[in-house]
Formats: structure tokens, sequence, C-alpha cells
């Protein structure tokens, strides 16, 4: 079953980061995770993912993880990070095990 709230052009889709924020918003377990592992969390997640192993392909907002050494503010990507997806599943993913990256910041209308 498709979702029509969500566009099919994941992470390039500023409708689709903006659909994601508000599950992500109104989901308790993504929010706990985020307030203990944000680096600011008065603020909403804006670094979103889209990342293959060749096999399996994730889409999300990053939400937890571990900090790069060398800027406490960004996520460690070749580290395990926390993915919130459109499904509302929260997943540990072994960047190092990824084969293809894209990102792209997006910061919330409230942030502005």
């Amino acid at each position: 079953m498709t979702d029509t709230n969500l566009a099919l052009d994941g992470i390039h889709s500023p409708a689709w980061r903006v659909a994601l924020l508000g599950r992500f918003r109104e989901d308790t377990r993504a929010m706990r995770v985020w307030s203990r592992q944000a680096p600011d969390s008065s603020r909403f997640p804006s670094v979103f993912v889209a990342c293959s192993n060749g096999m399996h392909d994730l889409e999300g907002v990053v939400i937890g993880g571990r900090r790069d050494p060398d800027d406490a503010e960004e996520w460690d990507f070749s580290g395990t990070f926390v993915l919130y997806d459109e499904h509302g599943a929260i997943l540990d993913v072994n960047g190092w095990l990824a084969t293809d990256w894209d990102t792209v910041i997006h910061l919330a209308a409230e942030e502005k």
C-alpha cells in the first residue's frame, strides 16, 4: 500500500522531508531517541540520508548515533547512526557498510 502523504522522490523532495518530520514529531519513541542523542534537542533533525549497501536501500532522517570526532555538531557516518524512516521505523544503520550515499540538510521552518 502506497502512502500518498509522502512523495516518491525521497530525500530530494521538500514535501517528503516535511511529511517525514511531521511523523517524527508525533512519534514519542523517535522523539526520545532524538532528545537523548541530538546536539540540540530543541531543534528538529535536519540531516536526511539515502544510503545503500548494494542490496538494501534506506532513506530517512538521522536522529542519533556517534558524533564526528572533529566536529561534535556533525554525525559520524562511518560508524553506527540511527535513522527514522518513512514507515516510522527506527533503524540502527552501520554506515561503514554503505557503498552509496546522499545527504540533504533541511532546516524545518521552526528553525529559520
